[in-house]
């Protein structure tokens, strides 16, 4: 398609000039590549964050793994730009694009959002309008993408409701196959979207929001939904019931560049059963579904042996809480015995059991502990139901501090229902018995963070009023006044976002006008602190009479909410039991020992608990599932032929020569000594690392590559643990998309860094070779000096890059010219610093670093030249 191709071209001349470019380009390991003419069905997975976020996200990785499977299918991502891409998006009238195929977002069939976060809500509308696609549902036709939400905010998806033709209410593993089956249907016969959008509100688990209407009393309160067409009422969340190890990625997307959460990341459990009031999740997500120990087992070995990461997150709302946690981890190290692993657990619990499998997974290697505290007094704890003793806490302190553990972190919450003064201060004797402790054991660090309560839809503390930011201010106060301990350090995050996530998590239809307000006042991407507009949102609530810094409301129980005619399987009359109990100060047992009947999954959940998903240990590692090369992403990357041999060869320091093409381009220095170590542990080269608490590899680069540039000759030294004769065979086979291996050879181990031996680089320079670039190179070689201003950390700074162009000749293909550069210290100079010289300002040039060379009596050679 030229118009793919256009973006393309046109995103590529302007990478180079954005933060981190390898967030739009693709090009991960194992990235799915089909052709577009050749599907039935064009579907983008859409994250309102930028790629360093939304490529974090485990829900993204099961849906592509899932839908890319599906005959006729094509599967692709998008992510919001960061500003400066934006701004060369608007400039350039470039539209977003899929980071596989650059394909416009407006020609995919099906355009799915993952609503995370109540901030993203702008970035949404962001995202549309960078796609020219219109925002709201009625204003698409058939020749549009279906708009698709889901995720965790959807427990009240009606402040976005109208900007989506359907939205997902709870698991999509089986729902959103069955959301294509009818979309994929009725485009081919081509019928109207209204009777398209009957097919998608026949599914269990789909809610389309233009079938239902809100209806508003006298006075302008929200009176109930009414409900339009045959459309269900209430509309029923989708529960997978069985979370199969096909629904798992054998082979995981793996980032070019470094991302919030860069490891393996492996769900074993999903629900939790220990009930505290103030969260969604743990109601939303019911009833709790396990993991067989052999299914998580075996995705963790097979995820970490073909993606090279070093560390595996098990992930749940409570991970201690798996039944198998133990047995798990265990033979996790077993299967992985030797490859440097580690583990990390999310959601721990403050107690010696969690403690007791931190020790675990550690492996001695202790760098600090997280336990979600929430309440300093027993009477809030036992309000929200949090289940845990100051007893419980003090005992896991003291043990973590004898077992050598460095370092807590500390989660509180304030603004709680019911909380009184004598609550807030309770959280500074807290603090002031845990350093008591710590000092005790000659002294490490507590790090504390004080968020705000924001009441949430689908919970218990759903109808609750919220703090003002003045009463949060004054609490904070009273905690700090407390505090007398220096083993402390006490963080609080911004009242004013708690205030914005509740009203935007609380609101009705009426505030999808403030959400667009605020976007057309300049926001997005709001979860990042330097770009969170707060007075835009001040202003687009002030619009709609609500003053933001007051907190929010208290909702009369038996009232209608906004979000009653959804329902995520607990009912609201088990909700308000929960409610009234918390206001007697009364707990409820954990769901998993005794039942409390909340909805029409308590039979499920009996059912579970009957049949246990563990089998009997096995005596023999089970094998791991595999696939045949080439079955899903990137074949199996063929040995270089043509380019360089690849011969048995033997040491243990080399020297590689490889070429740096394609998205790799676009990856920096950092990213690519990351790219190199997890190349190496995938291939099962055994890299030698360096002594100490924590290990590097033993790997070094020559000068670093400017971004956006080609090379076709970079090199790398790495160190091996032992011999591997075939060491050259398996990097070959294993370096990502855009990289080619060239040359290998064997290094004394005494032969100098790279960084030493490289002293002038060759760049070949692609363009219009007129009369006026000649005159101008020879206007430049004839010049004695060359003053330029560059920035360093004192200030500007200048520089004679002079002595640094050694030659710059024109090549016989009469296309362009070759610059050989010195890299002396000082004398360098730029291959961007010579062109801005030659160039005006939007001249096409194209600029490929063809060779690097050493120098060796008053001769220049290669690098491979000079092994000992």
């Amino acid at each position: 398609m030229i118009f793919q191709e256009d973006i393309k071209n046109k995103v590529e001349r302007f990478l180079a000039g954005v933060a981190k470019p390898a967030r739009y380009v693709g090009g991960e390991l194992h990235v799915v590549r089909k052709d577009p003419e050749a599907q039935r069905l064009k579907v983008c997975l859409a994250f309102p964050d930028v790629y360093d976020i939304g490529q974090s996200y485990l829900g993204f990785h099961i849906l592509y793994h899932i839908l890319n499977k599906r005959a006729g299918t094509l599967c692709e991502r998008t992510f919001a730009p960061w500003p400066d891409m934006e701004r060369v998006m608007r400039e350039e009238r470039i539209p977003l694009w899929s980071v596989e195929s650059f394909l416009p977002l407006s020609t995919f069939d099906v355009v799915g959002f993952t609503l995370q976060y109540e901030l993203h809500y702008t970035t949404v509308l962001n995202m549309l309008d960078l796609a020219g696609i219109p925002f709201r549902s009625e204003e698409r036709n058939e020749s549009h993408p279906i708009i698709l939400g889901g995720g965790t905010s959807c427990i009240n998806p009606e402040p976005v409701a109208e900007f989506f033709d359907a939205i997902l209410l709870g698991d999509g593993e089986e729902a959103f196959p069955e959301i294509l089956d009818v979309v994929e249907r009725c485009r081919r016969s081509g019928v109207p979207k209204e009777e398209l959008l009957r097919g998608l509100a026949a599914i269990e688990g789909v809610y389309v929001p233009s079938f239902y209407r809100p209806e508003y009393g006298p006075d302008g309160s929200f009176a109930g939904m009414r409900v339009l067409h045959d459309a269900p009422l209430p509309v029923q969340s989708r529960v997978t019931g069985e979370l199969k190890p096909e629904f798992y990625p054998d082979r995981p997307l793996v980032p070019l560049t470094e991302v919030v959460h860069d490891r393996l990341a492996v769900e074993i459990m999903r629900g939790c059963t220990r009930g505290c009031r103030f969260c969604a999740a743990g109601t939303t997500y019911r009833p709790r579904r396990v993991r067989p120990v052999e299914d998580v087992v075996n995705q963790v070995v097979s995820g970490i042996r073909s993606s090279g990461w070093e560390e595996v997150s098990l992930v749940s709302l409570s991970t201690t809480d798996y039944p198998g946690i133990e047995e798990a981890v265990s033979r996790i190290g077993t299967r992985l015995s030797g490859k440097a692993v580690s583990i990390s657990l999310s959601s721990l619990r403050a107690d010696n059991f969690s403690l007791r499998i931190a020790e675990n997974v550690a492996g001695g290697r202790k760098t600090g502990l997280t336990f979600a505290v929430e309440a300093g007094s027993q009477r809030l704890r036992d309000v929200i139901n949090k289940n845990l003793t100051e007893e419980q806490l003090l005992d896991t302190v003291r043990a973590a501090l004898e077992g050598g553990w460095p370092g807590f972190k500390l989660y509180f919450m304030i603004g709680l229902p019911t909380e009184t003064d004598e609550d807030i201060l309770a959280i500074s004797g807290l603090l002031n018995r845990i350093g008591g402790i710590v000092r005790s054991f000659g002294g490490r660090n507590v790090n504390v963070t004080v968020s705000t309560f924001s009441p949430k839809p689908q919970t218990p503390f759903q109808w609750e009023p919220q703090n003002s930011v003045a009463e949060i201010s004054r609490k904070l106060r009273l905690i700090r006044d407390g505090l007398r301990t220096r083993a402390v350090t006490l963080k609080d995050t911004d009242p004013f976002v708690s205030m914005l996530e509740a009203r935007l998590g609380r609101g009705g239809r009426e505030t999808a006008a403030v959400v667009l307000d605020a976007w057309k006042m300049g926001s997005r991407l709001d979860g990042w602190s330097e770009h969170f507009g707060a007075d835009i949102w001040r202003e687009a609530f002030g619009r709609a009479g609500v003053v933001l810094e007051n907190g929010g409301n208290e909702m009369a129980q038996g009232a209608p909410l906004p979000w009653r005619h959804l329902h995520f399987g607990v009912d609201e009359s088990f909700l308000v039991s929960q409610r009234e109990a918390a206001f007697r100060g009364e707990t409820t047992p954990d769901c998993s020992i005794s039942c409390q009947a909340c909805g029409p999954y308590a039979a499920f959940c009996a059912a579970s608990r009957k049949a246990s998903p563990f089998p009997e240990p096995l005596t023999a590692p089970a094998q791991t599932r595999s696939q045949p090369d080439g079955m899903y992403g990137r074949k199996r990357k063929a040995v270089p032929t043509g380019k360089a041999a690849v011969p048995v060869i033997t040491g243990t320091r080399f020297r590689v020569k490889y070429s740096k093409t394609g998205p790799a381009r676009f990856i920096g220095h950092l990213d690519l000594v990351r790219i190199f170590d997890r190349t190496m542990r995938r291939a099962g080269i055994p890299v030698a690392y360096s002594q100490g608490f924590h290990p590097h590899p033993k790997i070094s680069f020559g000068p670093p590559l400017s971004l956006g540039m080609r090379s076709t000759a970079e090199y790398v030294d790495f160190s091996l643990s032992t011999l591997c004769p075939d060491v050259g065979l398996m990097l070959a086979r294993n370096l990502p998309e855009g990289m080619e291996m060239l040359s290998i050879r064997p290094i004394s181990d005494k032969a100098d860094s790279l960084s030493k031996v490289i002293t002038q680089a060759e760049y070949r320079v692609k363009c219009d070779m007129g009369d006026a670039i000649q005159k101008k190179i020879t206007a430049l070689l004839e010049r004695d000096s060359i003053l330029l201003e560059r920035m360093s950390k004192s200030g500007p700074k200048k520089v004679d890059i002079r002595p640094g162009i050694i030659d710059i000749t024109p090549v016989p293909e009469g296309d362009g010219f070759v610059m050989l550069l010195g890299l002396e210290l000082g004398k360098a100079a730029r291959p961007s610093e010579v062109t801005d010289i030659l160039f005006k300002t939007g001249e096409p040039f194209e600029i490929t670093r063809t060779e690097q060379y050493a120098e060796l009596l008053g001769k220049r050679v290669l690098p491979l030249e000079i092994v000992r």
